[in-house]
């Protein structure tokens, strides 16, 4: 727009001439009818032919001004705003585009983006989309960098409580086997990876769980060889979580990794879940929906192991063997 001095627009010339210059005058007119016409004692149509005719040149050239500025303000972000929106780190699934003299962003929803969108644009329901005055494109930069800074720090969290969560898992299965005077090896691997010696706590946990799993293991080797039948089977039954299509001989002597045992019976049978290891530190990855049940055991007598011993030995049975999909003791 051109710009006039005071006594150009003291007179009717100019806004008979210039279209825009006119058009600003009646807005000028109807946004300041009622501080200035109504206490002139003026109609609003009588107060906008007043503007027109030139008759407030000093009031209206500090609005045609600042109207100036305002083009000349958007001019320049419009300028730059493709720049800012290509260095723009937008969340995952989020896109920014320029129509008109507005930016259009739309993508999943972010409960942090809402108020601060809200200060700078407005929600279009029907589009589904923020539409964001060009002039603001300067503060969409800052407001993305805060929620981005937000949303690293939410995934960073929950990805450390994921770890937690698992190290305290593995940390449970070696623990139940410690119990039982088993070293599992596979859950010591698994929380080494999980860096478990970064938290203390379960760093120690897992120390007393392999120092309990040794000694029972040094104990058991002394003890064994001189456990006689009698006092075996009434200790209490071990129990292995087993697929109904690995279940063992039953009430005889067989090898069961590196030990002879004997099967004393057989529990109810249910579906196996991913819950079952974490409840009783079985670990039977992959048959999870399989049927499956518990199958109790006791060390083999020095008697039944000589048993097994001389069968295999003379060749008049195979030997029996239990099978499992979790590594032997």
């Amino acid at each position: 727009m051109k710009i006039y001095t005071p006594t150009e627009l003291g007179t009717a010339q100019p806004y008979l001439e210039d279209p825009e210059l006119a058009a600003l005058a009646k807005k000028f007119a109807r946004l300041h009818y009622a501080s200035l016409g109504a206490p002139a004692g003026l109609g609003q149509g009588d107060f906008r032919r007043a503007v027109l005719a030139g008759k407030y040149p000093e009031l209206f050239e500090s609005v045609m001004r600042a109207n100036q500025a305002k083009a000349a303000k958007l001019e320049t972000a419009l300028s730059k705003a493709p720049a800012i929106l290509e260095a723009l780190t937008l969340p995952e699934g989020w896109r920014a585009r320029i129509e008109n003299q507005s930016i259009v962003l739309n993508g999943p929803f972010i409960q942090e983006l809402v108020p601060r969108l809200g200060r700078v644009g407005r929600f279009d329901r029907d589009r589904k989309a923020w539409i964001v005055p060009i002039s603001s494109v300067g503060g969409l930069k800052r407001i993305f960098e805060n929620v981005n800074k937000i949303l690293t720090a939410a995934t960073e969290q929950s990805a450390s409580a994921q770890k937690i969560k698992n190290i305290q898992r593995w940390l449970g299965y070696v623990q139940n086997k410690a119990a039982q005077g088993i070293l599992y090896q596979r859950g010591i691997e698994e929380l080494k990876a999980l860096d478990i010696r970064d938290y203390p706590n379960y760093a120690d946990q897992l120390d007393e769980a392999v120092r309990l799993a040794q000694s029972a293991r040094t104990h058991s080797a002394r003890t064994t060889s001189t456990t006689s039948y009698e006092t075996a089977r009434f200790e209490p039954l071990n129990r292995t979580l087993v697929a109904m299509t690995d279940m063992p001989a039953m009430h005889t002597p067989v090898r069961h990794g590196d030990h002879i045992v004997v099967f004393e019976k057989r529990g109810t049978s249910f579906r196996i879940n991913e819950d079952h290891p974490s409840l009783h530190g079985e670990h039977l990855l992959g048959r999870e929906g399989d049927p499956g049940c518990y199958v109790y055991w006791r060390m083999a007598s020095e008697e039944e192991i000589a048993d097994l011993l001389q069968r295999e030995k003379a060749g008049t049975e195979n030997r029996l063997t239990a099978h499992f999909p979790w590594k032997p003791r």
